[in-house]
């Protein structure tokens, strides 16, 4: 489509040639119908290499909001709620992940077996609320700019954003 709106006018040439290393760069980014639930985990696994290809660029922001919404988009897939756009089921789910990460820090700090509330079907939670918490933490000082009780510098961020990507890239794409 973009290719015959360009072929249209000679003055369009010099965007021709961008046209075929931008298709390049970001068409294996998509998913056709990602709302559909047989393409929910490819779904997911391409928003997984986003995170790695906004890290690429040095984009910290968009990776560190990208892990966020991954994880908010992950524990929505495990729980079986498929609509991934549904801004209400995402703030319930994210309520329940924020709920359950405070019960889990709560558990810790009091020296208590932890008692999922919400989540108690996720096997592997307490792995996922602590890469929450460690997440929120750094999403927090960059989205804040610092404006915070002690905020990490730069380079210790961008640590953080690789180390979280890394432990991302370990939690399983499939029921």
């Amino acid at each position: 489509m973009a290719e015959h709106a360009l072929q249209q006018y000679a003055s369009t040439g010099p965007f021709a040639m961008l046209l075929e290393g931008i298709l390049d760069t970001y068409q294996s980014l998509g998913v056709s119908e990602p709302q559909k639930p047989e393409q929910l985990w490819t779904a997911l696994r391409i928003q997984r290499s986003m995170v790695e290809w906004y890290m690429e660029r040095e984009q910290w922001v968009q990776a560190i909001t990208l892990l966020r919404e991954w994880l908010v988009s992950w524990v929505m897939a495990r729980i079986g709620q498929v609509n991934l756009q549904s801004r209400s089921a995402r703030e319930r789910v994210e309520k329940e992940i924020r709920d359950e990460a405070n019960a889990f820090l709560e558990s810790r700090r009091s020296d208590k077996a932890f008692q999922p509330l919400f989540l108690k079907s996720i096997g592997e939670l307490q792995e996922i609320l602590q890469i929450w918490i460690d997440l929120v933490e750094v999403r927090n000082d960059i989205d804040h700019a610092g404006m915070r009780d002690q905020p990490k510098d730069a380079v210790s961020l961008v640590e953080q954003i690789k180390a979280l990507a890394a432990r991302v890239d370990g939690i399983p794409l499939e029921n």
